[in-house]
């Protein structure tokens, strides 16, 4: 029972996490340090209070995958500092199994919409697109979660 209450507060503190990440990425185009902050410190603060060490050992290893995940994306300026944090907060709160779906989900999503919107720039225009990445993150993470689930 301890782990359902601890995977039902991990999941409410990633969907609002992500969901004011998404929102300030939408509108001021960027992610806070706080929001991720905030999804940092309250993921181990849930972690070590429902499964002590072992639980924050595991979350570190998601957010181990997270790292690897956007590092590269972000040393490429693909992604701002603050949508690789983000990815990083929140697949320390999923584990490593769920940072796995969420990196892939991301991914896929930020692919599909970057072609789409490459494919409608006017010819002879910049062929760089950009557009915020926080809520395609935010997207991956519940489906991530989702998955790791059924995994």
């Amino acid at each position: 029972m301890a782990e359902l209450g601890d995977a039902a507060c991990l999941l409410v503190v990633g969907a609002v996490g992500a969901t004011w990440a998404a929102i300030t990425d939408l509108r001021h185009g960027r992610v806070t340090n706080g929001t991720v902050s905030a999804i940092v410190v309250l993921g181990l603060a849930v972690r070590g209070a429902f499964g002590g060490a072992s639980s924050i050992t595991w979350g570190v290893m998601g957010a181990c995958v997270g790292a690897v995940a956007s590092t590269p994306l972000y040393r490429m300026n693909r992604i701002g500092a603050g949508d690789a944090k983000l990815m990083i907060g929140l697949c320390l709160l999923l584990g490593p199994v769920g940072a796995c779906y969420t990196a892939a989900v991301a991914a896929a999503l930020a692919g599909a919409t970057a072609e789409i919107l490459q494919r409608r720039t006017p010819p002879g225009a910049s062929v760089r697109v950009s557009f915020p990445v926080a809520p395609l993150i935010a997207v991956g993470a519940a489906i991530g979660a989702a998955l790791a689930t059924l995994a």
